[in-house]
């Protein structure tokens, strides 16, 4: 009588597999709550003399969704993917730290700023979004070692 094969594999997961499937919804969950809550930045921005904080602001909301829709087509293993979707992440956060500058600018020089509360929430969230993509980026970096030491990358 032949012995056979166990067909059923379990599948076990490390801690860089983990990483990335939580830096996958960090990054989506981050996103959308972003998108949501840009009514914030919006009444903060209303309230500043400087023309460029419009754009820098939708440049900031868009590039999150664009890191969003990276993440969602990422798959486990594809170590150029996740290097693509840091770069996304990166200059998510250098366009959030223009956008933090901005407010910051504001709050200290702007004499006509007539709501300084509105504009400090928008900074705190600007910040916080920021920090977040940030621990994005470190699971994802925890994912790609975890790939490359396991031998696992793949190349598509």
């Amino acid at each position: 009588m032949k012995k056979t094969e166990n067909i059923y594999r379990t599948r076990s997961f490390t801690l860089p597999d983990i990483c990335g499937n939580i830096a996958k919804l960090l990054v989506s969950a981050v996103a959308i709550l972003h998108l949501i809550i840009s009514p914030v930045h919006v009444t903060g921005l209303l309230l500043l003399e400087n023309l460029i904080c419009g754009f820098v602001m939708f440049l900031f909301v868009l590039l999150g969704l664009l890191a969003l829709f990276n993440a969602l087509r990422t798959k486990e293993g594809q170590v150029v993917s996740m290097i693509a979707e840091i770069a996304i992440l990166a200059v998510v956060i250098v366009v959030g730290v223009i956008l933090s500058s901005i407010y910051i600018d504001a709050i200290w020089n702007q004499a006509t700023l007539s709501d300084v509360a509105s504009v400090q929430k928008a900074l705190i969230l600007s910040i916080v979004v920021c920090s977040l993509y940030g621990v994005g980026i470190l699971l994802y970096l925890i994912d790609i070692i975890g790939e490359l030491q396991d031998g696992k990358y793949v190349r598509k």
